[in-house]
């Protein structure tokens, strides 16, 4: 999705996708399966000639892959990357400011680098992430036996993300 704010000239890149994970009738570990490390590849190569216009690149989703993954490596260490250099940044690894938010006390420890969810920005200085924060609300619900659980609504956390700056030519709150 390529963003343009008709009244300041501002542009993005946006996209959002969902790596497939395997063989779904196979029983082996998604951060085994080399689906993803072959997608990877492939985001990079979408996503390079926006940033190499100067616009900066935002992509989330699902990438069922976490920080150990040869996918998440493809994409994010410009040493193994395949588009001379290009890469993107996780936004958790920029952000001046994580915040966790819980409904419950204590607030819950949360590991991003177990998590296969992630936002991404193109790798350039002029992208500022001011915060990142992620929900890890639980929800009540009572089973036919009466008895009352807490849950978490997905199997996925919402994770959110302030980008305060884009460089001179977009300087803008996203």
């Amino acid at each position: 999705l390529m963003v343009d704010h008709e009244n300041d000239d501002f542009h993005f890149f946006f996209g959002t996708t969902h790596f497939d994970h395997g063989d779904h009738y196979h029983k082996e570990s998604i951060f085994d399966s080399t689906n993803c490390a072959k997608m990877a590849p492939d985001l990079l190569d979408h996503t390079q000639p926006y940033h190499d216009t100067g616009l900066p690149v935002i992509y989330t989703g699902d990438f069922n892959s976490n920080y150990n993954s040869n996918a998440y490596d493809i994409l994010t260490n410009a040493s193994n990357s395949h588009n001379e250099g290009y890469v993107l940044k996780e936004t958790w690894d920029l952000a001046k400011k994580v915040v966790i938010t819980a409904n419950t006390e204590p607030v819950p420890e949360y590991d991003h680098t177990t998590s296969i969810d992630h936002i991404f920005v193109s790798a350039t200085d002029s992208v500022v992430v001011s915060e990142v924060s992620v929900d890890t609300y639980v929800y009540p619900y009572t089973t036919k036996d009466g008895k009352t659980h807490s849950t978490n609504p997905s199997d996925h956390k919402a994770i959110f993300t302030t980008l305060t700056s884009f460089g001179a030519a977009n300087s803008r709150r996203v």
